[in-house]
């Protein structure tokens, strides 16, 4: 059982894509800075941090407050961010 409160599965999820955006940001130097091949690593590293944010941190939040996730999705649809 999930005993997250609200206010406090919201501030998860914000952290959440706030950390995936920062290292999201990091792409565009990495692709500048590294040779091929080790950009391809680095590249996999980050989806899979992406990958272990969402199960280990918004999956939880979303599955604590019932249309969190559907409220997040529309704020991306409508504004292309989740906050």
């Amino acid at each position: 059982m999930n005993s997250m409160n609200p206010d406090l599965a919201r501030l998860v999820v914000i952290e959440a894509y706030r950390a995936g955006d920062a290292l999201g940001g990091l792409v565009p130097s990495l692709k500048e800075g590294l040779t091929e091949a080790e950009y391809k690593r680095y590249l996999l590293a980050i989806g899979s941090c992406i990958e272990q944010i969402h199960e280990a941190l918004l999956k939880p939040a979303y599955d604590a407050v019932p249309g969190l996730e559907a409220s997040v999705a529309a704020n991306i649809e409508k504004f292309g961010r989740a906050f």
